[in-house]
């Protein structure tokens, strides 16, 4: 085997439950093999599961921009299914500035 460092992996999960709630019904997990093209561009496909749909194919991509005043993180992806009726397009990104050091 050899090593291919533009090949890499990304899983993210999210669990929400009210104090004491046995049930979790608010759960959200993803996981994505990714490719890099260029410096701050990945392109991603995996799956996106939610107990409401189930496990869903999906692809995407993941842009970053990175300097010293901010970093933007943005990850638009779609479900990849037979039904155009149930496809979902979800975006997230994310805006931070930071604070110049003195």
């Amino acid at each position: 085997m050899q090593p291919h460092p533009q090949i890499g992996f990304f899983s993210v999960t999210d669990l929400n439950a009210d104090w004491g709630e046995r049930n979790l019904n608010d759960v959200m997990t993803q996981a994505n093999l990714t490719l890099d093209l260029v410096k701050g561009l990945r392109l991603n496909e995996g799956f996106h599961y939610t107990p409401v749909t189930g496990i869903l194919p999906s692809a995407g991509m993941i842009y970053t921009f990175v300097n010293d005043q901010w970093l933007v993180i943005a990850s638009p992806r779609i479900d990849l299914q037979q039904n155009p009726n149930r496809t979902v397009g979800i975006g997230a990104s994310a805006y931070c500035f930071r604070k110049q050091r003195t």
